[in-house]
């Protein structure tokens, strides 16, 4: 008990110095793996960390890669479908790290964590409404390079200022 009070007391230290810093802490939970063993002692570190990011609501999320990554009968698997339904390796041949796929699903659910707390698409529909066609009070680029302040026009292959 000693070690996870200790261990939860130092979580919870970089939790608070993320969040003095201004930031949102978002905590990785080990994944299950192919050893028994190995996925028993992450079960206890998990559980302390998660612990120390319910104390933090709004400043801190924490994100259960031991589930997302269990297979249908709640143990380790190497190959999960995809969003289409298709299987896909999501873990490496060495049982414990991730393959690309896996990468970009706990990158999906980072996202929708981060996003729970900051407008990170609103921008979208901004720059969808937006015209892109040159036209009163925009300017054509003198160069064929689109560059930060200026974007390609929709109907022809000028870049207009905006």
């Amino acid at each position: 008990w000693a070690w996870r009070k200790e261990y939860g007391r130092r979580v919870g230290g970089v939790m608070d110095t993320i969040n003095r810093a201004g930031a949102f802490a978002i905590w990785i939970g080990l994944p299950q793996t192919r050893s028994p063993d190995q996925t028993a002692r992450f079960d206890v570190v998990n559980a302390v960390a998660e612990k120390q990011a319910r104390k933090r609501p709004g400043r801190a999320a924490y994100v259960d890669t031991y589930t997302m990554f269990a297979g249908d009968d709640g143990g380790y698997a190497q190959y999960l479908p995809d969003g289409s339904g298709q299987l896909v390796k999501v873990r490496a041949g060495d049982g414990v790290h991730f393959e690309r796929a896996g990468g970009d699903m706990i990158a999906r659910v980072v996202l929708k964590e981060l996003n729970k707390v900051f407008d990170l698409t609103s921008w979208r529909k901004k720059q969808s409404a937006r015209s892109w066609r040159c036209g009163p009070g925009s300017k054509p680029a003198v160069s064929s390079i689109c560059r930060r302040s200026y974007r390609r026009c929709r109907l022809s292959e000028e870049c207009c200022r905006i």
